[in-house]
């Protein structure tokens, strides 16, 4: 049976639709579904983005992923030859908020508040001005 979907899908994608649940009523409990029909979903993810796909005819993202060539993580991968550390830019990941640099944010019972904004280039003795306002000497 088709799944039923809000608007209105494009030919192409309508079209895989309707194999896919043609298969899906004839297919033996378990049987993985044809690489036919995998190869037509990942040429339309091509298209229409994989994220689309998957949802519009209710695919697995790892089947298709693994069949666009599309990376599965954002950034590299450790292996054991390099002691398993990966190391990140943080503006790859985080982008412009990354460029303001780290926050440091203390917090006492009292309710006195303690916010730090760091340039990524600014040196601060940190635990200094965190002894400092705790009243403590560092």
């Amino acid at each position: 049976m088709p799944r039923k979907i809000s608007s209105p899908l494009p030919p192409d994608v309508d079209e895989l639709n309707n194999r896919i649940a043609e298969w899906r009523g004839r297919r033996a409990n378990g049987e993985p579904m044809p690489e036919e029909l995998w190869t037509a979903a990942a040429a339309l993810a091509g298209t229409h983005g994989a994220g689309r796909i998957c949802g519009w005819l209710n695919l697995c993202s790892k089947g298709l992923k693994k069949r666009t060539g599309q990376p599965r993580a954002i950034g590299p991968r450790a292996t054991e030859e390099d002691g398993g550390f990966v190391e990140l830019d943080p503006r790859q990941i985080f982008g412009a908020f990354a460029a303001a640099g780290p926050v440091v944010d203390v917090c006492v019972p009292g309710g006195a508040r303690l916010t730090v904004r760091l340039a990524s280039h600014d040196r601060l003795d940190v635990p200094a001005l965190i002894g400092s306002f705790l009243g403590r000497r560092p």
